[in-house]
C-alpha cells in the first residue's frame, strides 16, 4: 500500500476499527486531524459510522478540543457531523475538557442513532495501544504536545527540523521546541 494513498478507512482500521486487517501505517497520523476528516466520511455506510462513533466514545477523553478547533478552522469539514461528534463526546463520563469551544463550528442536525458496542466495532484496547503510538502516549498520560512529539519520533527516527514536526502534528512550534528540549534535558 502506498503511503500517499491512505484512505479514511485505512486510518480507522489503524486506530482500532474492526473493519478488516491492514498493515500498520508507517507515517504519523494526527488524532484531531483524523476526527476532522471523519466528519466528511460518515455517510460511507452504517458500520463505518458506528465504528467511528464507538472509537470516539472510547478515546474522546484523550483528544484536545483546542487543537481540534485549530485544525477545523483550517480544513474542510462537515459541521452537522461535528455536532453529532460533540453529543457523543459530551456524554462520555470521563470528559471534563472544554468542548463548548467547538459549538460555534457546529450545525444542528437530527440525532443519529449511536449503538455502544465496542467489542463488535473495535479491536481490543491492548491491541490498539500496541500498534498505535498516537493513542498509546496519550493514554499513558502525556500532554497532547508531548504525546504527539513522541509518536512522531517513534515513526520518524530521522527528521530535519522541529518545525517539520510542529507542522505535521498541528502543534505550535514553540511548544514542540519546549517539549523536545525538556525530553533532551531529562535524558541527561
Amino acid at each position: 500500500m502506498s503511503e500517499d494513498k491512505i484512505t479514511f478507512l485505512d486510518k480507522l482500521i489503524y486506530f482500532g476499527g474492526n473493519l478488516g486487517i491492514r498493515p500498520p501505517l508507517k507515517d504519523y497520523v494526527d488524532l484531531e486531524e483524523f476526527v476532522t476528516e471523519a466528519t466528511n466520511h460518515m455517510q460511507i455506510d452504517s458500520r463505518t459510522t458506528q465504528t467511528f462513533f464507538n472509537w470516539l466514545h472510547r478515546y474522546s477523553p484523550f483528544l484536545s478540543p483546542s487543537k481540534l478547533r485549530r485544525i477545523l478552522q483550517g480544513q474542510e469539514y462537515n459541521p452537522k457531523w461535528l455536532g453529532q461528534f460533540l453529543l457523543i463526546i459530551e456524554n462520555h463520563p470521563l470528559n471534563s475538557q472544554n468542548w463548548e469551544i467547538l459549538k460555534p463550528l457546529c450545525k444542528k442536525s437530527t440525532r443519529f442513532t449511536f449503538v455502544l458496542h465496542q467489542e463488535k466495532y473495535l479491536k481490543t484496547h491492548a491491541y490498539i495501544l500496541k500498534f498505535c503510538p498516537e493513542l498509546k502516549f496519550r493514554v499513558e498520560g502525556y500532554n497532547h504536545t508531548l504525546a504527539d512529539l513522541k509518536a512522531y519520533l517513534k515513526k520518524h527516527k530521522k527528521f530535519s527540523s522541529l518545525y517539520q514536526i510542529a507542522k505535521a502534528t498541528f502543534n505550535p512550534r514553540n511548544r514542540i521546541n519546549h517539549e523536545f528540549k525538556m525530553q533532551a534535558y531529562l535524558r541527561g
